[in-house]
């Protein structure tokens, strides 16, 4: 057990060593953590064949020079969640450019893999990006809400179960890249945002998924609205872009991007709305999926089951109902005030 207060950590049990408020763990194990202190840090250099798992118990930690957590070792890092948990961090950040010489650079940080689970809620707010893998990112449950980061979560492939997840960014929401410092860089590429459930909201002002490979969403809602420049996307993947299940409604500024052909689930383009406007999307009179849109957008689409590619689908806004073919983008469909946007 490790608790930390304003001043040091009291430790029981072996494995782990204090100095201050740093606490740095050296062995496998399960450690439960607690307690609330500024300027702490915890430090997991163990071998990268130790499984060590770190249980967050209601903590409430910040750091005003780095990470809170600094997931320094190769191997596989896990995080449960218990109760409602804090962690913040504050370190200057003068422009994009100094932000790339901070290492590590993430409230939380794994140098290898990064899972993380439980029922409880885990807030960050940090200067620097939210969570931060250079392996695999995987969050199975939990409530996660990063109120402030540079990029909300960062990883090679970064995988979302389940949870209630709440993200917001400056720059991108989720980004999944190879860190080139570790690798060749003729490595075959692997990156890819994956997202099987949960319930995601997000808005940032850079891309809001970014792979450099591969998006695959096959269960889960997700809320993706952006407010961004022509440059950023509300879905940017250098490989492909495949539905084959869950609820996506995507939309704001910036470029839009679309699922590929081999998708099995199919979208209606909607176009332009107004704030709080209601969206109902029916098939031969049986509704298929409705929905109030929280913020204006400039295009609009929304992805959910029963959508074919092909099929016409007749779809209100705000009371306004029109014909809209399924997998025609381009942001095509109905403005704000219920008739035909740009063809």
């Amino acid at each position: 057990n490790i608790t930390l207060n304003s001043s040091s950590a009291a430790i029981t049990g072996d494995g782990a060593t204090s100095d201050g408020k740093t606490v740095t763990i050296s062995e496998a194990g399960t450690y439960n953590i607690e307690g609330t202190a500024t300027d702490a840090q915890i430090i997991v250099n163990a071998p990268v064949t130790a499984a060590v798992k770190l249980v967050f118990n209601n903590v409430d930690l910040a750091n005003q020079i780095g990470a809170v957590l600094n997931g320094n070792q190769f191997g596989s890092l896990a995080i449960e969640v218990v109760g409602t948990n804090n962690i913040k961090t504050s370190v200057v950040v003068e422009d994009e450019e100094s932000l790339d010489t901070i290492n590590p650079n993430g409230a939380i940080y794994a140098n290898g893999d990064l899972i993380i689970d439980g029922d409880g809620t885990l807030n960050i707010s940090s200067t620097m990006n939210g969570i931060s893998s250079d392996g695999n990112l995987t969050i199975n449950s939990g409530t996660l809400n990063i109120t402030k980061s540079y990029e909300a979560l960062e990883g090679e492939i970064v995988t979302i179960n389940g949870g209630t997840i709440n993200l917001n960014s400056s720059d991108d929401i989720i980004n999944a890249q190879l860190d080139q410092t570790k690798y060749d860089a003729g490595s075959t590429d692997t990156q890819a945002i994956n997202i099987n459930g949960g319930i995601l909201t997000i808005r940032g002002n850079g891309d809001e998924l970014d792979s450099n490979g591969d998006i695959n969403i096959s269960g889960g809602t997700i809320i993706d609205l952006i407010n961004s420049t022509p440059d950023n996307g509300a879905l940017d993947a250098d490989g492909t872009i495949t539905f084959t299940g869950g609820t996506i409604i995507w939309g704001g500024t910036g470029t839009e991007g679309t699922p590929d052909t081999e998708s099995t689930q199919s979208y209606v383009a909607i176009g332009s709305v107004t704030a709080g406007s209601t969206i109902v999307i029916s098939k031969d009179g049986q509704e298929i999926f409705s929905t109030t849109i929280p913020d204006a957008t400039t295009y609009l689409n929304i992805s959910t089951e029963g959508i074919v590619s092909g099929e016409t689908y007749q779809v209100s806004v705000n009371g306004t109902s029109t014909d809209i073919i399924a997998g025609q983008g381009g942001g095509s469909g109905m403005t704000a005030e219920g008739g035909m946007g740009n063809m």
